[in-house]
């Protein structure tokens, strides 16, 4: 006997459904959920398109559908204050409804740090919880402050002017009338406040509330820049306080590593000084340790001075300035490892045999002293068999640097690292800031010593943390794409350069054999966009690029937040202080995996 066929749901039917399941379904799952079959699929569409012709329902984002009144799973919302039990209480965006909005209760805050506040633009996801009443969790945080727009001030056409955005996405003019050019002039590049709602995509008009400059004046770029990505350049009041109070800690407390003779190497130009090195011979092979700055004692979970380093997620540079993660007293003085004066670290005992390859690490709180802050160019010539002004024992120091890192690159080399070489441009600019020269930037040995160091304590890192299972942020590269290796195979057999496979021992195989040719170049340029982007993540996908199974960033705290993070889960796996990770909510890898 065949099955009794079920009457079509009633318009009411429809709408309550809605009402229960605001912004989570489409046509597909209504037919489903009144299992409406066959021709009957043809009515319920025309019931559907009925009810959105008399305003009862309307579509929500995509094919999804919403009650009149109703609202998208997910939904931008304005914090708007607080209701008598304490909780928080928001109205959607942009409701032009002539019905009062509904009424939302934030029931889950999410992992927001600081946490959402009134006033606070979030986005939430939404539960129907009665007639016109959602229940919303915060999923990620839109802006607590007005929309701004970048852009060139033109005054052409009469009072007031416009303003073209320099972001190449935003494909409007901003009208500014006369009230608001805040003393703008034609060719002044503007930041402007968008009037009207924050998030409201039709606003064409702004008020101009910053003058940066003309376009092309020196320095401009950088400032630009800054504005349009929205870089923090001010660090809040209590994190200034707090950086301003700072002190060193007490130094009888920690290893003391004074006796090595660690030296920083960085650029001429360098300020904030967060790795030193040192190198010994050692029975079949070498000691290292790599000393960095002990950020996390000065930077603690939650605190001002941490909210603002991690809003940042890590300093930016340009050719004329640095904005930085931290602030001066600390990135550029308390945290920063200076010749002859006492810094506290957190030290990599390193032990590699001949080949290089890591056969032990210890990781230890310390206070160490710089013996000397050198260039890259000093420590070449001492490479090189030249002979600056240094003393015989720095030298010899140097020169075990030397001989370690030839280990370091033989295992780099065994393990078959990706050996891209890759054009750096380096700008150079006057006093004025004018640009006056663009060339390649050196790659010198010296500059690979420092960079095996780093990857070796890098690795050492990531396994200790891993050895004790402690949530970690990885610094991950997966191999390229199916789609994206597939393309560079095309194109490597287009010009006569077949590949069977695109792992690390293929391609390295392809860029040697066009070195030094006139396609190494383009070579080179299309291997790297075929690779995936390098991210920060807590799950462990190992690093393609330099072919390691683990690896972590500890080596730039001053100006990497995910490595003030690998500094906090060592001191936590080692128990070397109370200022490791904290789990406040037992959600420390999800909250890992937003900060990544």
């Amino acid at each position: 006997m065949s099955k009794s066929k079920q009457p079509l749901p009633t318009m009411d039917d429809i709408v309550a459904y809605l009402n229960e399941n605001s912004g989570k379904v489409g046509k597909r799952e209504i037919a489903r959920a009144f299992n409406v079959r066959g021709d009957d699929r043809v009515k319920l569409k025309e019931m559907l398109k009925n009810l959105k012709a008399s305003g009862k329902i309307e579509k929500s984002d995509g094919k999804k559908m919403i009650p009149a009144d109703g609202l998208p799973e997910q939904c931008p919302c304005e914090i708007t204050g607080i209701d008598s039990d304490g909780e928080l209480v928001a109205r959607p965006l942009n409701w032009n409804k002539p019905t009062p909005a509904p009424q939302i209760l934030i029931t889950d805050l999410g992992r927001l740090r600081p946490p959402p506040k009134e006033g606070d633009f979030v986005v939430l996801k939404l539960h129907p919880a009665g007639k016109r009443f959602f229940h919303g969790a915060v999923l990620r945080r839109l802006s607590d402050k007005p929309n701004r727009v970048v852009g060139l001030f033109d005054t052409t056409g009469g009072k007031g002017g416009h303003i073209l955005s320099v972001d190449r996405r935003l494909h409007q003019d901003y009208i500014v009338d006369s009230l608001h050019a805040n003393g703008a002039k034609n060719g002044d590049v503007v930041i402007a406040e968008v009037i009207g709602s924050a998030l409201k995509q039709t606003a064409r008009k702004a008020k101009v509330v910053q003058i940066i400059g003309k376009a092309n004046a020196p320095k401009a770029a950088s400032l630009i820049a800054i504005a349009l990505h929205g870089i923090p350049t001010e660090f809040s009041a209590e994190a200034l306080k707090q950086a301003k109070k700072a002190k060193l800690p007490d130094m009888k407390k920690r290893v003391d590593l004074r006796d090595i003779p660690l030296v920083t190497i960085d650029g001429e130009d360098a300020r904030d000084f967060d790795d030193a090195i040192f190198a010994e011979p050692d029975k079949d092979g070498w000691h290292l340790v790599v000393a960095i700055a002990d950020v996390a004692y000065f930077v603690r979970p939650y605190e001002p001075l941490d909210l603002c380093a991690r809003e940042r997620g890590n300093s930016v540079y340009f050719p004329d300035r640095c904005v930085p993660m931290l602030p001066e007293e600390l990135s550029t003085d308390l945290c920063s490892l200076k010749p002859n004066e006492d810094r506290p670290c957190i030290a990599a005992h390193l032990w590699i045999n001949k080949n290089g390859k890591l056969q032990k690490s210890k990781f230890v709180r310390a206070v160490m002293r710089s013996a000397a802050r050198l260039n890259y160019h000093e420590v070449q010539a001492v490479f090189d068999g030249k002979m600056p002004e240094m003393n015989d024992d720095l030298r010899r120091h140097l020169l075990d640097l030397q001989g370690a890192y030839k280990a370091l690159a033989a295992a780099r080399e065994k393990r078959g690292a990706l050996e891209l070489d890759v054009i750096e441009r380096e700008i150079t600019l006057n006093d004025k800031g004018q640009i006056t020269d663009i060339r390649p930037r050196e790659r010198l040995d010296s500059h690979k010593t420092v960079e095996e160091f780093m990857i070796a304590a890098n690795v050492a890192a990531a396994q200790t943390l891993e050895t004790h299972d402690i949530p970690a942020m990885y610094r991950v590269h997966e191999p390229p794409s199916a789609d994206k290796a597939e393309s560079l195979r095309m194109f490597l057999s287009s010009v006569g350069l077949k590949v069977q496979h695109t792992d690390q021992e293929s391609l390295n195989k392809v860029l040697e054999k066009v070195k030094g040719t006139p396609r190494a170049y383009m070579v080179n340029e299309l291997v790297l966009r075929s690779q995936s982007q390098a991210r920060y993540s807590p799950e462990n996908l190992g690093h393609f690029g330099l072919a390691l199974d683990k690896y972590a960033h500890f080596t730039s705290p001053i100006r990497r937040y995910a490595d003030l993070l690998v500094h906090r889960g060592l001191i936590s796996a080692l128990k070397l202080g109370g200022d490791g990770l904290i789990d406040e909510n037992g959600e420390l890898t999800a909250d890992l995996e937003d900060v990544g």
